[in-house]
């Protein structure tokens, strides 16, 4: 009886470590091919990316997925999203693909103007632009000249005489007609009249709409890095033209 538990004792023994032999191959078979998978990087959204928003290093991270996945091909490089502008919406978790972004912002306007500033245009001709010399990025003072005018009520008249005065100083213009900050190619022939679009805060815009409906602009290029704010009275005639030698005729 003693021999017979005896036997038995080593046949369990021996099935065990089978079973452990085989138990560890397995494990270790599996490990193997754990350990074979590749991974690739992709860059994915932390958080809703709204259309026209643009896209800092918190909203984006790195993560691993099995290669092969059937994942859409996105940007693997943080460097080509980060300051970028979202076209649409992106959605957290979802991979960012270049064509979901502007690929180059400096053509879209409305990316150029600072907070709280206007975009607006004024007619400009070859004269009145700086012989076209006027480029995207320069700062100009704007003149207005207003004619004579005469208000007539049944008591007097009262003669506004013409005159000339600084309207606005130290203004960036954003575009020269359709030429923006990321075109650098030079217009061919300098046209007849075209638009300067500059930058302005709303009140300044109102002085320049209705300077151009009762009078006539002029830019003036403003040296490199000067931010020097000048007070004027405007000039008049007799500031440049005295009235000596007037002869009076009487009707």
């Amino acid at each position: 009886m003693q021999n017979l538990n005896k036997k038995l004792f080593i046949i369990a023994l021996l099935f065990a470590l089978i079973t452990s032999y085989f138990t560890y191959r397995y494990l270790h078979q599996i490990k193997n091919k754990y350990n074979k998978t590749e991974y690739i990087k992709v860059i994915v959204a932390t958080k809703d990316i709204l259309p026209r928003e643009k896209i800092t290093s918190e909203m984006i991270e790195e993560v691993k997925v099995i290669k092969g996945t059937n994942v859409i091909k996105g940007i693997q490089d943080r460097s080509k999203i980060i300051g970028k502008y979202a076209k649409g919406k992106i959605l957290k978790g979802e991979v960012i693909p270049a064509d979901r972004l502007f690929k180059d912002e400096e053509k879209f306007l409305s990316f150029r103007i600072s907070n709280g500033k206007r975009a607006i245009s004024i007619a400009a001709d070859n004269i009145s632009g700086v012989s076209d010399l006027i480029k995207p990025g320069d700062y100009v003072d704007v003149y207005v000249t207003v004619d004579e005018k005469m208000i007539e009520n049944k008591y007097n008249k009262v003669v506004y005489p013409p005159i000339t005065k600084l309207l606005l100083q130290n203004i960036k213009v954003l575009a020269i007609d359709k030429k923006q900050f990321a075109d650098n190619k030079e217009r061919k022939q300098i046209p007849n009249r075209y638009a300067v679009t500059l930058e302005v805060s709303p009140i300044q815009a109102e002085k320049l709409v209705l300077g151009e409906e009762i009078g006539r602009l002029k830019l003036a290029l403003r040296p490199l890095n000067e931010d020097k704010i000048y007070n004027t009275p405007g000039t008049i005639r007799q500031d440049i033209v005295p009235d000596k030698g007037k002869i009076t005729v009487p009707k």
